[in-house]
């Protein structure tokens, strides 16, 4: 840059000493004209100067050699000046060639510099598709590390999910084998009701048979004797009816302290037939009953109707908690299937990237599988 500006002002300096140099050699030709005129005017002054008179003549000649003097005074001046700006031309027109022989160095210079430049332009431009080529390069290998990645993590849920679903599945094995160990169970206690319940049944036939021969011996002497019994006779009566009812297989009599019962234990029916029976007696015979004897009567059928109360909550207790365990269990054991089926379908459908919905309408349950 700095060497084309140098060129540029070599060029405008050229062109100026080049206008000088015109306008010297215009003026210098001027100077030949006027120095042709005063040649003329000398030669006619000279062919005047013979008809004049001597003293005018020296007049004239004096002037025209003043004159002729100042003009080749002034001719010399011309000429030094027309030969310093020939020299200075002449040294215009060196600087001139050696700017252009410069120039045309420089041009050589500039155009080989910008070849390389365009070669190293070239090379850049090779260097940058190189890079391009391998950043995409990179990118692709980034983006196919992020996928390994990625799959590497959406394998590592998946086998969570595989693990967690394995537990569950465990888990629900488990419930399902304590909620099969527990039908088990209620059916074999179900069974077992059914076996107390026609054991029952035919004890209750029993009891009616034997009610039936018990009834036909009150109205019998057994029971028009007690007029005439005094004290113990009353209590041995009581044992003894008692006590044949235990011989016949219907209840349990427990004795201690003398002769006073302590425990009465008889079935929730056997314990109504006999107060009932006890209730009859006591209010038949109550007129001829004196103070103790009474008073161990009514101890005794309190008694037996307090046994009789006991045994009857007992069972109702007991049936109504064998009752509820069983709705417990069948409760259990249904919901606990519904809640495989539903883990089931929740783990099958969560490894198809779906979603469960569960409706509950009335007893039943739907399930719907809708896509997330």
């Amino acid at each position: 840059m700095e060497q084309r500006r140098k060129l540029d002002v070599l060029s405008g300096t050229s062109a100026s000493l080049s206008e000088r140099l015109v306008d010297c050699a215009r003026e210098a030709h001027n100077d030949d004209e006027m120095l042709d005129v005063l040649e003329k005017r000398w030669r006619t002054l000279s062919s005047q100067a013979t008809s004049k008179s001597s003293a005018e003549e020296e007049n004239e000649r004096k002037e025209l050699q003043a004159e002729v003097a100042l003009l080749e005074a002034r001719i010399e001046e011309r000429r030094r000046e027309a030969e310093e700006k020939e020299e200075e031309l002449s040294r215009c027109v060196d600087a001139v060639v050696t700017s252009r022989a410069l120039v045309k160095s420089t041009e050589a210079q500039l155009k080989l510099e910008i070849d390389a430049m365009a070669k190293e332009l070239e090379e850049s431009k090779q260097r940058s598709n190189q890079l391009a080529d391998e950043i995409s390069s990179r990118r692709a290998c980034l983006e196919m590390r992020r996928e390994r990645e990625m799959q590497k993590r959406e394998l590592e849920s998946v086998q969570r999910l595989i693990e967690e679903e394995n537990i569950r599945k465990a888990s629900i094995e488990e419930q399902l084998q304590s909620a099969t160990s527990n039908l088990e169970q209620s059916v074999a206690e179900r069974k077992e009701l059914k076996a107390t319940r026609r054991a029952l049944a035919e004890e209750i036939r029993l009891l009616k048979e034997e009610i039936r021969y018990w009834e036909h011996r009150r109205s019998s002497q057994l029971w028009r004797s007690h007029n005439d019994m005094e004290g113990g006779e009353l209590e041995e009566a009581i044992e003894e009816k008692f006590g044949s009812l235990v011989d016949g297989g219907i209840g349990e009599v427990r004795r201690s302290h003398g002769t006073s019962i302590e425990e009465i234990i008889f079935s929730p029916v056997e314990d109504r037939l006999r107060s009932n029976a006890t209730d009859n007696h006591v209010a038949t015979n109550n007129r001829t009953l004196d103070g103790e004897q009474k008073e161990r009567a009514e101890a005794v059928v309190q008694q037996m109707q307090k046994l009789n109360w006991n045994q009857q909550s007992m069972k109702i207790t007991k049936t109504a908690t064998l009752s509820r365990t069983k709705r417990r269990s069948s409760r259990h054991h249904y919901h606990s299937i519904r809640r495989s089926a539903e883990e089931k379908l929740r783990a099958e459908t969560i490894l198809q990237g779906k979603c469960l919905k569960v409706k509950s309408t009335g007893g039943s349950v739907l399930f719907e599988i809708v896509a997330r």
